[in-house]
């Protein structure tokens, strides 16, 4: 199964310590974070096509003339310096919840260790809406790189890419 992000680009774009084995971060929470908030963000199109030219490595939407040098084509720009940051960050706020209680043969159980405690409840919210906060600053930066470049992303519908939060109780989160 092909993500946008592997494990290993999760554990350095999102994660203070990078002492987590890669076991414990399934791909099918990478797929699900980004189906939640990448995909919406990018409208079908777009999304498909970051997709295939990521899986490709052949990227598309025209060189920049800034910075001098730069020799990445506009789709993988986006892709590398906002999408994947983002989607670390969106990946962190589900794996921060699904690596702090395991379901094993014995039922839910929380991990606790010698030297150090388990998070609160309170603790783990913060970290996962402060997760959310960064990923969503990603998808805005990249909104305004898209913006900046409107000729070289046809495929971006700005009617369908405003929503990247759950509705709950009336509230978009």
């Amino acid at each position: 199964m092909a993500t946008l992000i592997t494990q290993q680009e999760f554990i350095d774009l999102s994660l203070n310590q990078g002492n987590v084995d890669l076991d414990l971060i399934k791909l099918n929470i990478i797929l699900i974070a980004e189906l939640e908030y990448i995909k919406p963000f990018l409208s079908v199109d777009l999304y498909n096509k970051i997709v295939s030219e990521n899986n490709s490595q052949v990227f598309t939407g025209g060189v920049p003339t800034e910075p001098v040098g730069e020799t990445r084509q506009r789709n993988q720009i986006l892709l590398d310096d906002f999408l994947k940051p983002a989607l670390a960050f969106f990946v962190k706020s589900k794996f921060v919840l699904e690596n702090g209680i395991r379901t094993t043969n014995a039922g839910s159980m929380v991990n606790e260790s010698e030297v150090a405690r388990a998070a609160t409840r309170g603790e783990r919210s913060d970290q996962i809406e402060e997760a959310k906060l960064n990923g969503k600053t990603f998808l805005g930066e990249a909104k305004e790189f898209i913006d900046d470049n409107l000729d070289d992303f046809p495929d971006f519908d700005a009617n369908t890419s405003v929503k990247t939060g759950k509705l709950r109780g009336g509230i978009i989160i």
